[in-house]
């Protein structure tokens, strides 16, 4: 949905509505944090319960996902943010 609405209205300008979507931004951001973290907690911190292979791959799956996301966050909430709400 970013790429495909919000970076787009907010490249256009957004038509005064920047404030508006940087927070809805911020707001699903946080549900995916708080999501990213009970997929953490659940996979006891991405450690398999006993390495057969199968479950490893999908535990590291997990927590390059977890990875990928939480600097996905980051770089938008610390960089593409801010710079869109000082417009």
């Amino acid at each position: 949905r970013e790429e495909g609405v919000f970076f787009p209205i907010l490249l256009s300008g957004g038509g005064g509505c920047a404030p508006l979507v940087t927070r809805r931004m911020r707001s699903e951001h946080d549900g995916h944090s708080e999501r990213l973290e009970v997929l953490r907690r659940r996979t006891d911190g991405f450690m398999p319960p006993e390495m057969h292979a199968e479950q490893a791959s999908l535990y590291a799956g997990c927590r390059k996902l977890h990875n990928d996301l939480r600097e996905h966050v980051r770089l938008d909430s610390d960089v593409r943010f801010p710079a869109f709400e000082r417009r």
